[in-house]
């Protein structure tokens, strides 16, 4: 691995690297690795970040985070990527922080939002180490979890209507619409979903009503499809890499980022 990072060096010398290892074992919990071309790409286009997790990326079996932006073009480009031994919430905030001290705290505070999926260990290591920041949740995974859990708390007979209600809910586009399709969800839904919906989801809907969103830019990026299909082409490239040789391939992103990885706004 030191060989592999120090090939990025050379080719590199402005990247930066931050290591965490274990106190007890001194195992690897994380390695992040920004290279001078993703830390321009942040500096240049970093009010918005687009953060996720993906598996199966390499043949080591290591969780990697990736950190994106959006260029002008509405391209998506790589800021920072990370190692992880695990996705424990202390481990996340490993790679934060590392982002955080790579990237520089001046620029750091011109983030305005973060979309992420509805993971709590990111969702919590945002909130706790970028507080001035908006976070959004994808809304593709909110979907998926509203259906989940829709399908386990309410009557069969019910859970149609209640996801055509939800899905209009999410839409909402002032205070009024919102209400009256609340007042809908409670008159259809059990009591077990009603108190599961107002613990977890009424309190926060900046995260993934729309009504709510218009309050903080995503510039189109409701849903994390540029990172998700990054993802799949890092994994057809590189499954059967091992983490040397994946992080060799690091310093290709930016580069290869603006020609695969296109999306039109909204999508």
């Amino acid at each position: 691995m030191i060989d592999a990072l120090a090939k990025i060096v050379e080719a590199d010398p402005q990247a930066s690297f931050h290591v965490t290892k274990d106190e007890e074992s001194g195992e690897l919990l994380n390695l992040f690795i920004q290279t001078e071309a993703m830390r321009k790409n942040f500096v240049n286009y970093g009010r918005l970040i687009m953060f996720d997790h993906t598996y199966k990326i390499n043949n080591n079996r290591m969780p990697v985070a990736l950190i994106m932006v959006m260029d002008g073009n509405g391209d998506g480009q790589v800021a920072g990527v990370a190692f992880l031994a695990n996705e424990k919430k202390e481990n996340v905030k490993n790679t934060v922080q590392a982002f955080i001290a790579c990237t520089g705290e001046e620029h750091i505070k011109n983030i305005k939002t973060a979309v992420i999926d509805k993971d709590m260990s990111e969702l919590g290591a945002l909130r706790e180490l970028l507080p001035h920041v908006h976070i959004q949740l994808c809304d593709f995974h909110v979907a998926n979890v509203f259906k989940s859990e829709v399908r386990k708390r309410c009557d069969k007979s019910k859970v149609d209507e209640v996801m055509q209600i939800l899905k209009k809910l999410r839409y909402a586009k002032d205070d009024l619409e919102f209400d009256e399709l609340y007042d809908q969800i409670k008159e259809h839904a059990s009591p077990h979903f009603m108190d599961y919906f107002d613990t977890n989801w009424l309190k926060f809907p900046a995260a993934w009503s729309f009504r709510d969103k218009k309050a903080s830019i995503n510039l189109g990026n409701s849903r994390n499809n540029r990172l998700e299909n990054f993802n799949g082409k890092m994994k057809m490239v590189s499954y059967f890499l091992c983490v040397p040789l994946h992080i060799c391939s690091i310093s290709c992103f930016p580069k290869i980022s603006p020609i695969s990885f296109s999306f039109l706004p909204g999508s």
